[in-house]
């Protein structure tokens, strides 16, 4: 092991090894094998990374050059708002593909996790995307039992999680139409279901919507990153939750259950 070059990380042969070596082999091979993981996943992140931000920078340049070339004051502004909006849009996609790689870091296991009441962490964002439905005249709905919910977790990855489905639905759902976000519990679990009257997913797309830049080029409004609903899916997954798609009768659901803090608060 220690004539092997750093980016060997072949398993060590264990062919005629004495059975009381064979399980630290074993161990180290183990080892080896998590090892080439992470580096493997931080190779594709990185790959991603180059290549969803190629466009939006080319985009940008584009735009910056065309506008070097006009000499009327309103197509130079028209030239500055598409910069802006494109920037804003590279802006946001850094910040989720920081947000991926954080989650994907703490492999299952938060550190430092604090009780959030989830019902005032809804309101909350419900409230801070409202201008969002205002601008489509969305009649959004909120919720809940009129009791704190606590769960116990990352509240800044929770936040996230929540923000991510309130503001796809509001993204998909038509102008005039409905997003409903409702809080219940049972059994020591919280639900948080974000229905709206938007176009809703395919039974057979809803695996795929979880891989990373999934995005519905042919629904209005698919112009996103592709990754919020990736996201919120590894947060549910990180706070021992899940994430689903249901189909109801107001619409379409997306719901997600976390276990609840079952002890008194101190």
């Amino acid at each position: 092991l220690a004539e092997r070059p750093a980016e060997d990380l072949t398993p060590v042969a264990t062919d005629d090894l004495p059975r009381e070596v064979r399980p630290l082999v074993e161990a180290v091979n183990d080892h080896l094998s998590r090892l080439a993981g992470l580096i493997e996943a931080s190779r594709r992140f990185a790959a991603d990374v180059a290549h969803q931000l190629r466009t939006p920078l080319t985009l940008l340049g584009a735009q910056a050059q065309y506008g070097l070339r006009q000499d009327e004051p309103a197509a130079m502004r028209a030239t500055i708002e598409g910069i802006a909006t494109a920037s804003r849009a590279a802006q946001r996609l850094c910040n989720q593909m920081l947000t991926l790689s954080r989650i994907e870091a703490v492999r299952g296991e938060i550190k430092d996790a604090v009780r959030v009441d989830l019902a005032a962490l809804l309101r909350e964002t419900a409230l801070d995307l409202s201008v969002l439905a205002l601008e489509k005249r969305i009649d959004l709905g909120y919720e809940d039992g009129g009791e704190r919910v606590l769960v116990l977790g990352n509240e800044i990855m929770l936040h996230e999680l929540v923000s991510n489905l309130i503001d796809n639905a509001l993204r998909y759902t038509p102008r005039e139409g409905r997003v409903h976000i409702r809080l219940s519990t049972a059994d020591g679990v919280a639900e948080v279901a974000v229905v709206d009257s938007g176009p809703g997913i395919e039974p057979e797309r809803r695996e795929a919507v979880f891989q990373r830049f999934h995005r519905r080029l042919d629904r209005p409004g698919g112009s996103g990153s592709g990754l919020g609903l990736a996201i919120a899916h590894q947060i549910a997954l990180v706070h021992r939750g899940s994430l689903a798609f249901v189909d109801e009768e107001g619409g379409f659901a997306v719901r997600v259950r976390l276990p609840m803090l079952d002890e008194p608060e101190s």
